[in-house]
C-alpha cells in the first residue's frame, strides 16, 4: 500500500482523492485478514459457529469460538470478520455487553457477548 492510498492522493487523472476514512481502513483490514486465513481454519470457525448455534450456549463470546476450533490463524483478528460475515447471515448478533476474555493471551480485555438467532 502506498501512502497516497492512506493519506489520499491524486487518481490516474490528477484529481485529488480523498483520505479514506477509519471506517474504510478497518474493514480493509478485516476483509484481508479473511481473505488471508487458511482454508482449514475457516471451516473450523463455521464448525464451531454451528455447534454453539445448535446446542448452545446461546451467549457467547470469541472466547467459546476458539475453544472449539482446531488450529489458529497467522492473523488471529481474522475471527472478527467471520463474526461479522455470520452476523451479516442472521446467525448471530452482537449484544451491547462485554466481559472480560477468559483466555490468558487476551490479559482480560473486554470481548463482545454474542447471542444466536432465533
Amino acid at each position: 500500500m502506498r501512502q497516497n492510498d492512506l493519506f489520499g492522493g491524486v487518481d490516474a487523472y490528477g484529481a485529488q482523492m480523498p483520505a479514506q476514512t477509519g471506517e474504510q481502513l478497518r474493514d480493509k483490514a478485516i476483509a484481508k485478514a479473511v481473505e488471508n486465513a487458511p482454508p482449514d481454519w475457516v471451516a473450523s470457525v463455521w464448525d464451531a459457529l454451528d455447534v454453539i448455534c445448535k446446542k448452545g450456549p446461546w451467549q457467547f463470546t470469541t472466547d467459546q469460538v476458539w475453544n472449539l476450533c482446531n488450529s489458529k490463524p497467522p492473523e488471529p483478528r481474522a475471527l472478527g470478520g467471520l463474526m461479522r460475515e455470520a452476523a451479516g447471515k442472521g446467525l448471530i448478533r452482537k449484544t451491547d455487553r462485554v466481559v472480560p476474555s477468559s483466555r490468558p493471551e487476551c490479559h482480560r480485555r473486554p470481548v463482545a457477548v454474542w447471542e444466536v438467532c432465533g
